[in-house]
């Protein structure tokens, strides 16, 4: 179950870094690019830039979402897939 653990650790900090964008622009790209950044600091690998939906909201701010699985070996033939669903820090 150490590998379960590691993917809920890994949503975590994926969730955080949602939350810790600071992108130097206001396009979509330009946050997907400050999460790029973000991924490499926190070691993120199950979350790429290109699986975030982004939405510019009025205020000028983003809404980030991702919704992602992870496959987890238990045994055998036997896996756990686990969703997570990361917004904005939420």
């Amino acid at each position: 179950m150490s590998e379960a653990a590691d993917a809920a650790q890994e949503a975590r900090k994926a969730r955080r870094s949602t939350g810790q964008i600071q992108p130097r622009g206001g396009s979509v790209r330009d946050v997907q690019k400050a999460f790029d950044r973000r991924a490499i600091i926190d070691n993120i690998s199950s979350v790429k830039a290109q699986d975030l939906e982004v939405e510019k909201k009025g205020d000028g701010g983003f809404d980030v979402h991702a919704l992602y699985t992870v496959r987890v070996p238990l045994f055998g033939n036997v896996n756990a897939c686990i969703d997570f669903d990361v917004t904005n820090g939420k």
